[in-house]
């Protein structure tokens, strides 16, 4: 198969940020074959041709951290911050069926394609406490399957741990009774042994990793606090065997960064270094609790750091130093993060509030983010997080064709002027008309081909009813240990 998509405005995101102004891109069987100026065959040589009649052509989109189970819990909470909204995020995402799983994922394909994400990293939890499976087990298959059927590109990430979620239950354990110290406990399943954890991981690689070309398996630890060191070291071995990438949540919130001194007496990111974690293979999402040693060690090992800069606000967890983690050499990828967290998948909600938030309090003109430094980061910058930079994330030849096409009639980009902060700064992902994956259209004008949308949000609506009933001991306990955390959220952060 052979496509042409000619007069077209081309933000080919390479090295050199080539911008073609009136360009053709060329594609074979799914590769880019050409891109410049003109096209080096007539129409007639081409099965398919697009006459982008001037429109915006990008790289297709790259969400570097999100969680596929909280796809159908956007806004089931408002104000709390970090450890509130993980409990709400449990109560709503635990014992579910595969068949709801697969819905949940299924509504973020749907959200991520009609806003120009292609790809993605799935944080998704599958075993150890936080398991949504009925029965154990690290089955991602309802997860895999849906994204191959909506034919996106993702890293699934198999969250995993073997301790206790210490950061979001009270730290002083006088403040609770035996009694509610057990119904916190109840309402976590009992981690699985680590050599158990890690047979479930491998038998995921060995099934899903680099099925059709469009799937990726990581270890995912759901943090570095939440696991033994043995467990982290069990993780590097098989990362390193297969040669996969291992993501985590990085020192999101102050109390982590706390426990954890307390615990190793060191930072979490010295201790991933002493066990050999970080490498080219590692992201971290947030990232924001992060000393200035931290990340030095960071872009030294050339990490990637996710920016998932509208939780973070959301949930009052702080802010990332990207420019410093820029600087100091890591890739910096931008992630949604969960939609119970960001509110959706839509990556243009969250490219004015990257480049805005680190303006605050730097007079420093030359330390702020610019639009090319934020479309590379959803661009180009996530397909490295997701270890797919080789074949995705630009335009170029022998790259897939992986791109998304906005239509400039949108109001949201008239008058057409400087393309990268129109993007960043003026779209919210209305104006994406078509995309294409593999060379192969999935949206064409603003309509997802490869997902029943109407039947997933029907299916989608009656599960969230199940919920609640399902987990009421879990609300329970949330309306019992809130003002517990909040008080010690407020100390915490009243300490010099």
């Amino acid at each position: 198969m052979k496509t042409l998509i000619k007069n077209a405005h081309i933000l080919t995101m390479d090295d050199a940020m080539n911008v073609y102004e009136n360009g053709a891109i060329e594609i074979a069987d799914g590769k880019i074959t050409h891109v410049g100026t003109e096209p080096t065959n007539a129409d007639s040589y081409f099965n398919t041709v697009i006459d982008a009649g001037g429109s915006l052509v990008t790289p297709g989109l790259h969400n570097a951290h999100t969680h596929s189970p909280s796809n159908v819990i956007k806004a089931v909470y408002d104000l709390a911050f970090h450890a509130i909204g993980m409990w709400y995020i449990h109560a709503w995402t635990v014992n579910r069926t595969p068949e709801e799983i697969r819905t949940s994922t299924f509504l973020g394909c749907v959200e991520m394609l009609k806003t120009g994400a292609i790809g993605c990293l799935d944080h998704s939890p599958v075993t150890g406490s936080v398991d949504y499976l009925p029965g154990g087990g690290a089955d991602i298959d309802p997860i895999a399957e849906a994204y191959l059927q909506a034919k996106m590109k993702a890293a699934i990430a198999i969250s995993i741990t073997d301790h206790e979620y210490s950061d979001i239950i009270p730290v002083d354990k006088a403040k609770i009774d035996a009694d509610f110290e057990r119904r916190i406990r109840d309402c976590f399943a009992k981690p699985l042994p680590v050599d158990q954890t890690m047979e479930l991981c491998e038998s995921s690689v060995r099934k899903w990793h680099g099925h059709s070309g469009k799937l990726q398996i990581m270890l995912g630890p759901t943090s570095p606090l939440r696991c033994s060191r043995g467990m982290l070291t069990a993780v590097r071995q098989m990362a390193d065997k297969h040669n996969i990438g291992v993501h985590t949540h990085l020192l999101e919130s102050k109390v982590q960064a706390e426990l954890m001194q307390r615990r190793f007496g060191q930072t979490m990111v010295r201790m991933l270094d002493e066990l050999g974690l970080l490498n080219e293979r590692f992201s971290g999402a947030h990232t924001i609790w992060v000393t200035d040693d931290d990340i030095r060690l960071l872009g030294e090992r050339k990490v990637s750091a996710v920016h998932n800069v509208g939780s973070n606000l959301r949930g009052s967890a702080g802010v990332s130093p990207v420019y410093k983690l820029l600087q100091a050499g890591c890739n910096v990828g931008l992630g949604a993060d969960g939609s119970s967290s960001n509110g959706s998948q839509n990556m243009f909600t969250l490219t004015r509030l990257a480049l805005a938030v680190h303006r605050i309090g730097e007079a420093n003109m030359d330390k702020w983010l610019t639009t090319p430094d934020i479309m590379r980061m959803v661009t180009r910058n996530g397909a490295r997080a997701e270890l797919i930079d080789r074949t995705s994330g630009t335009l170029e030849v022998g790259k897939q064709a992986d791109l998304v096409i906005y239509d400039l009639d949108s109001v949201w980009l008239t008058p057409m002027n400087d393309p990268y902060r129109l993007l960043a700064w003026c779209d919210n992902g209305s104006s994406v008309d078509t995309v294409l994956i593999d060379g192969e259209v999935v949206v064409e004008h603003g309509r997802v081909l490869t997902v029943d949308e109407a039947q997933v949000k029907q299916d989608a609506r009656e599960m969230v009813r199940a919920i609640p009933v399902r987990n009421k001991e879990i609300f329970r306990v949330i309306e019992e240990i809130t003002p517990i955390l909040a008080e010690e959220h407020k100390q915490r952060f009243a300490a010099k």
